[in-house]
């Protein structure tokens, strides 16, 4: 998510997840770090993981969630308000103008994910096999 980086709307972004987080009295630590707690910063891969914003959560590693009504309500609120909230950045964003070094950052950005998936992500490189995510967990592009 970090290329290009708006800190007006990440700060937006983050207080839409705070909410959601107080509401259910869901502990945001664990699930604002990046990677699960079994990969430390020594961790051989840990000089290609993708620059977290720190605003959303992940809900792949440990502590995992249990599977309650109440769970379900809060990664369905997190989901809708989180989208909700990007998608009217994005409309607001749209006619802003944009650059040369913005572009550089978006490339910068697309590639470090790339390599995120390919030497560091334990899900793409110890669960899911390369022959599947390979073809279909590669970002788009988008040349405007």
């Amino acid at each position: 998510m970090p290329a290009t980086r708006i800190e007006e709307d990440l700060a937006h972004l983050k207080q839409t997840m705070d909410d959601v987080y107080a509401k259910y009295g869901i502990d945001d630590t664990p699930r604002r770090r990046l990677s699960p707690d079994s990969h430390s910063d020594d961790d051989p891969g840990a000089r290609w993981r993708r620059r977290s914003a720190g605003v959303g959560g992940s809900f792949y590693g440990y502590p995992m969630l249990s599977v309650t009504e109440e769970n379900y309500s809060f990664m369905t609120e997190a989901y809708e308000g989180f989208v909700d909230a990007y998608l009217t950045q994005v409309e607001m964003r749209k006619d802003d103008a944009y650059g040369a070094e913005d572009l550089a950052a978006q490339d910068a950005m697309r590639r470090n994910w790339l390599e995120d998936q390919l030497f560091a992500d334990p899900y793409s490189k110890s669960i899911v096999p390369y022959e599947v995510w390979s073809l279909a967990n590669v970002p788009p592009t988008v040349k405007f």
